[in-house]
């Protein structure tokens, strides 16, 4: 049995004493630092950031009780420039009641952004919601 715990100690003696060698190695060799990354070069001679405008259209056709949908488009001038998409609902509270927005992208083309609204169902709902289309366009 003394020869188990003297093994045992002597390890623990040995740890401590590799440890503290280690440590002292480190602090030797000051802090260490990563290696820097060398500069990547851009194949692309692109801008860095692309010039846009906002376009907002003029209000939709008031939505009426009957379920139709309205609609608002927001041009941007030419195909292909369309970069994102959103809308702007006006109206109360009550007129929004069973109204839903059914569309809302860049057409084909992607030279206007459309918005839908629709009525889905008729009871409980007042006329007089509308839809604004908004368009982020390139320049």
């Amino acid at each position: 049995m003394p020869t188990t715990v003297l093994a045992a100690v002597t390890r623990r003696a040995s740890l401590t004493r590799l440890a503290a060698a280690g440590v002292a190695l480190l602090g030797a060799a000051g802090p260490v630092q990563a290696a820097p990354r060398p500069a990547r070069k851009s194949r692309c001679a692109c801008p860095t950031t692309l010039a846009t405008r906002r376009v907002v259209s003029e209000p939709s056709p008031t939505l009426p009780v009957e379920r139709v949908t309205t609609v608002a488009a927001a041009e941007c001038g030419g195909p292909g420039k369309v970069v994102s998409c959103g809308y702007q609902l006006g109206g109360t509270v009550a007129q929004f009641v069973n109204v839903a927005v059914t569309v809302v992208g860049p057409t084909a083309d992607a030279a206007a952004c459309v918005v839908h609204i629709a009525r889905i169902a008729e009871a409980g709902s007042v006329a007089g919601a509308v839809v604004r289309a908004t368009a982020l366009c390139l320049v």
